[in-house]
Formats: structure tokens, C-alpha cells, sequence
């Protein structure tokens, strides 16, 4: 009595379960390509931070999906520095600038490996650079009721008067304006116009301080000697 006999092998590819049987013109080189090109396309993109200072260290993640896992890594912060083959890295920079962060992703398909690219950038800012303040308004002149008349070596003040500032940071940003007079503090101003009307009545000279700050808490003052009558 002849009977076929049917055997069936099982590779454990993965999480792929391949029987395999005697007889069949399908090969198991076949089953094997079968099996991987079923799994999703890979992708990948980075995570992290837009913005980082000089010198502080940024950490950067690989989300990565599809494909077979484990995946490999390769990082390129775009400084010149070495690459990295870590999932989550961490880098700092050393100088200012606007940075492209390049990641290459590839699985272990044995068969159709896939390989994948992808870009970010990040804005590397110095956290310690002063924002920037000037006076505007008095200038070295005589002023009568806010109106300027004729230059002089120092600003005179009679009457009443709009001190006018303008201040920028371009790296953190600018926080606000503050006014004060012989160390009093007088007006605080978080969007431009910078101005304070200085409306008493006072007799003397006076220290006009206008300082400005970012949003990294650094600051950057200017002073002026001013004459006050009335």
C-alpha cells in the first residue's frame, strides 16, 4: 500500500511561522522572502528639542517604526564630530548656529534590509550673551515739555518727558524694559514701545538707568546723567 508521506518543517523567523513541505516546487529560500517583504515599510524620524545653548547637552531619540527589528542607528549632528549609534543620544555644540542633524535607520531583514534617512535641525544659541540697549530718548539736549530745542554736553529736563529705550536679544529672546531713577525702580515694559513718561515734579540731577532683559535671565543696562528742573 503506498501512501505519501507529508513532512513539515517550522523556521521561527522572527515572530514568522514558515511550514515548510515536501513536494512543493516552493522553496524555503521563497518562504523566507515571502515572509519579510509582509512586514510594514520602516520609517523613522527624529525627536528632540528645536533649540539648545553652547555647550549643554541636547538629547535626541529615534522613533522608529515598520520593518524588522532590532534596528541599527547612525547619527550626524552636523559639527563634524564623530557619529553616534545610539537609539537616544545625547550631544552638546560648542559654537552658535543653526545646525541639520542627520539619522540613518536600518533593520535585519535578512533579504530586503531597509534602510531609511532622515533630517532635523536645531538652533544652538549662547545663553550668556548679553541683550542688546540704547537710549533714545533724552539725548544729549535741552528738553522743555518733551520737546528737544538745541543739543548740549548733557540732556536737560524741564518739564515733563517720554524716555524712549529700544532693546533686542536674537538669541533667547527679550523678557522686558525697566526704568528707574537713582536706583528707584520706576516702570517695567514687556513689549515694545520701551517708554516711561517721567511726569513729577523734581529739581536736581538725577541717574537714569534703563536695563533690559532676556529670557535667559541675563541683563544689560545703560545709565545717563540727567539734569531734572521741575
Amino acid at each position: 500500500m503506498n501512501e505519501k508521506v507529508v513532512i513539515t518543517i517550522i523556521f521561527l523567523i522572527g515572530a514568522a511561522l514558515i511550514p515548510v513541505s515536501f513536494g512543493e516546487q516552493l522553496t524555503i529560500e521563497d518562504q523566507l522572502s515571502q515572509s519579510e517583504t509582509t512586514n510594514q515599510n520602516l520609517t523613522a524620524e527624529i525627536e528632540g528639542p528645536s533649540t539648545g545653548y553652547v555647550n549643554e547637552e541636547v538629547e535626541f531619540h529615534a522613533n522608529a517604526q515598520g520593518g524588522k527589528k532590532p534596528y541599527t542607528y547612525e547619527w550626524d549632528f552636523g559639527d563634524g564630530t564623530e557619529t553616534i549609534i545610539l537609539e537616544t543620544p545625547t550631544h552638546s555644540y560648542s559654537s552658535i548656529g543653526t545646525y541639520t542633524i542627520n539619522l540613518t535607520v536600518t533593520d535585519s531583514a535578512l533579504y530586503e534590509e531597509q534602510e531609511v534617512k532622515t533630517t532635523a535641525t536645531i538652533e544652538i544659541i549662547d545663553e550668556n550673551k548679553k541683550p542688546e540697549i540704547s537710549v533714545l530718548k533724552p539725548e544729549n539736549a535741552l528738553y522743555i515739555n518733551n520737546k528737544e530745542l538745541f543739543g548740549l554736553n548733557n540732556p536737560v529736563i524741564i518739564g515733563n518727558i517720554t524716555v524712549e529705550a529700544d532693546a533686542s536679544d536674537d538669541e533667547s529672546g527679550l523678557k522686558n524694559v525697566t526704568f528707574s531713577l537713582n536706583g528707584e525702580f520706576k516702570e517695567e515694559v514687556v513689549l515694545p514701545p520701551y517708554e516711561w513718561t517721567w511726569d513729577t515734579i523734581d529739581f536736581g540731577r538725577y541717574t537714569l538707568s534703563v536695563t533690559a532683559y532676556d529670557n535667559t535671565g541675563n541683563k544689560q543696562t545703560k545709565d545717563l546723567s540727567i539734569l531734572k528742573i521741575l
